[in-house]
């Protein structure tokens, strides 16, 4: 019986020290009788049985049914975009197995970099892919006989194979790496297997048409026997579930669950759960370290912490080597360290945009806080996993939450009830002369409350799109998602401020009537009546002089106990609609409004005082604006949230088995109201 199945395109690399031989490459120098060339020799395939193979078990590859084209690509490392040789000559050896032989190529600096390097001793490896056309499967307990060697199942034979290519490599990758985690990011390929014959085959045919006796029931000690048989299957395949569904980094666990006899969905869910709580902490490592992903002095230091929890050490070790023998690599990175950082979160399935790199001139690059990481758009290299989208939208939605400017002009607090309330929104009384013992003075009650509403956001996509994608698409959406959900509070506050509810004093919140005790009347809706210009289209002067403006009024608001409550301001935010933009960052950053008059803004910030400015596309009245303080410890308005909550169905879930499709989404729970209106003016121009 023939069948096609997936296999994994790693699962056909083969590093030549498998195969139990000497994987070393032989150099021979350049003669005239080569044409000047610099050729190479390699025992490729011995023929030997591979025992053990992380897929395919005990394995042998029947040298006599290797085919491939008169020349075949030599890579390093298997990346097709670093080419250094051509093997244009191979042959069938009694004693060697199969033999490549080769030239570099003259044109590529990265083969003369490989060939020198081997003549200073560096012990280059070799590594093949075979591609197999007719995989025969040896059943448990069979032998079979290819290049005169005998191979014992469980295993498989390839009949029928292709040679795609040799590569040199500077560590060869481990072969019992876990099936399951490359399975899961590597290319797959569609294979025809077909079963050898068991003992108990072959007596099946030779029995055909005799007469066979009536069968029997079977006696109470074969009864026994196939219980026991049954009973050892099941566990054998309790086992192999448990082990393909953990990681390298698992295998502890794995050890545990099997020993304790978990069930394979329990173990299955557990393992799952681990594997997000690594993640968990991976992203808290990654947000609140200041090593060499953000500069500054601590940059120096390497955190290592991501490589212990998604990379093994044999790994770090080959990337380091490939560093030491790679020219650009080192002419790229500025450290060692900081290539390995580098390869570290790409284990994650997003990158950062640049770690200390330097530019054409040799100088180091500068980063910027929003481009320590790349949004999770950027094309991936191998196809979309179910995890990569998960590390993708955590790493974005990480970088956005950093440019988010709800959180600066608004108090953010954490949230598990169905509502928030708050109660002390004026100001602390004054000191008062101390006589006798203390005391206490009441805060005043003015009470906010804010209920939660629950929101969600979902795509869908087919599952198989996830090993399609190779442009990122799929990891572009998780990114907009991620920003959506991100952003969402500015979605809030926006129609909040459109809004102009009541605010704690129940009056408008941007009105010119306040009053609160002993404060006098607030007016924090500053009109053209009160000496604010410019329209729709206001110059650089005239909103230098309407932010200056806007700015003693509220230095001059009194709290309810008649003192100054913005006395100790000096962060202001200035959230404009688009048309108010330019002028409005033109008044906060130029020196002079015209040619004879220098900027107040710009002196203000002697004395510690910053403008920040925001476009908010949402606004859509385009004759005001807002200025927020953004240092308060209770600012103008209020958001409580409960976090964001990303919920996935992913290819092994009953929704992807009934629909073929995988779900990503989350949902977010939090609301949005009015703190101190004290803190905040809307200015309107016209």
């Amino acid at each position: 019986m023939t069948t096609t199945k997936k296999v994994p395109l790693e699962a056909c690399t083969f590093l030549l020290t498998e195969a139990g031989q000497d994987a070393e490459v032989l150099l021979a120098a350049a003669t005239a009788e080569s044409g000047g060339e610099s050729r190479f020799e390699i025992a490729a395939l011995s023929g030997k049985v591979i025992e053990n193979h992380w897929w395919w078990g005990n394995l042998a590859i029947e040298l006599s049914g290797i085919k491939g084209k008169g020349k075949v690509p030599v890579l390093v490392d298997h990346n097709v975009g670093l080419r250094i040789g051509v093997s244009d000559d191979r042959e069938i050896d009694a004693k060697r197995g199969l033999v490549m032989r080769g030239k570099f190529l003259k044109s590529s600096p990265l083969a003369a970099q490989v060939r020198d390097e081997s003549k200073d001793g560096f012990p280059w490896e070799a590594s093949v892919r075979v591609v197999p056309l007719k995989v025969e499967q040896i059943p448990e307990g069979v032998e079979a006989e290819v290049n005169g060697q005998k191979v014992r199942g469980p295993g498989h034979i390839f009949r029928r194979s292709q040679l795609r290519e040799v590569s040199f490599t500077a560590l060869g990758a481990d072969h019992n790496t876990s099936a399951a985690a490359l399975s899961e990011a590597s290319p797959e390929l569609a294979v025809e297997f077909s079963t050898l014959a068991t003992n108990e085959d072959t007596m099946t045919k030779k029995i055909e048409g005799a007469q066979v006796p009536e069968p029997q029931a079977p006696n109470e000690v074969q009864l026994a026997e196939q219980h026991k048989q049954a009973g050892i299957k099941a566990e054998r395949d309790r086992v192999a579930a448990i082990r393909s569904a953990g990681t390298p980094e698992q295998a502890a666990l794995v050890d545990e669950l099997i020993v304790g006899g978990a069930e394979i969905s329990a173990a299955q869910a557990r393992l799952s759960e681990d594997l997000r709580t690594r993640f968990r902490v991976m992203m808290n490592q990654f947000a609140n370290r200041e090593g060499s992903l953000s500069g500054g002095n601590r940059g120096e230091q390497v955190d290592t912490k991501l490589a212990q929890i998604n990379a093994l050490e044999e790994g770090r070790d080959k990337w380091a080597a490939q560093w030491d023998h790679d020219a650009s690599l080192r002419a790229q990175f500025l450290r060692k360290d900081d290539f390995l950082a580098l390869r570290d979160v790409e284990l994650a399935g997003w990158n950062p945009s640049r770690i200390r790199r330097r530019d054409d001139k040799g100088q180091p690059l500068a980063v910027r806080p929003w481009d320590e990481v790349a949004l999770a758009a950027s094309s991936p290299s191998s196809p979309v996993t179910i995890a990569g989208v998960r590390a993708g939208y955590a790493a974005s939605l990480q970088a956005m939450l950093g440019l988010s400017w709800a959180r600066q002009i608004a108090s953010a607090f954490p949230t598990s009830s169905p509502s928030e309330t708050y109660p002390w929104l004026r100001a602390v009384p004054n000191p008062r002369k101390w006589e006798g013992e203390r005391t206490t003075q009441e805060l005043r009650s003015d009470v906010v409350t804010i209920v939660n509403d629950d929101y969600e956001n979902s795509i869908e996509f087919k599952v198989p799109d996830l090993r399609r994608d190779k442009t990122g698409q799929i990891m572009a959406r998780a990114a907009d998602l991620a920003t959506r959900v991100a952003f969402f509070p500015e979605h809030l506050i926006t129609a909040l401020l459109t809004a102009n509810g009541n605010a704690y004093d129940n009056v408008a919140f941007f009105a010119t009537t306040h009053a609160v005790g002993s404060s006098g009347t607030i007016n924090n809706n500053i009109l053209a009546a009160d000496g604010l210009a410019g329209g729709t289209a206001p110059s650089t002067a005239q909103m230098s002089t309407n932010l200056l403006l806007i700015l003693g009024k509220m230095l001059a608001f009194l709290d309810d106990q008649a003192q100054p409550v913005n006395e100790a301001a000096r962060q202001l935010m200035v959230m404009v609609p688009a048309n108010l933009y330019g002028a409005t960052v033109a008044a906060i950053n130029a020196m002079f409004t015209s040619a004879s008059a220098t900027n107040p803004l710009g002196e203000l910030a002697r004395y510690g005082f910053s403008f920040t400015p925001v476009l908010n596309a949402r606004l859509t009245t385009q004759n005001q604006f807002y200025v927020f303080r953004a240092d308060a410890g209770i600012r103008s308005l209020l958001l409580q949230e409960e976090g964001v909550n990303p919920v996935e169905l992913g290819p092994d879930s009953e929704h992807a088995k009934k629909t073929n499709r995988v779900l990503f989404g989350h949902g977010w729970a939090g609301g949005v109201g009015y703190g101190r209106f004290e803190m905040a003016i809307r200015g309107t121009t016209s």
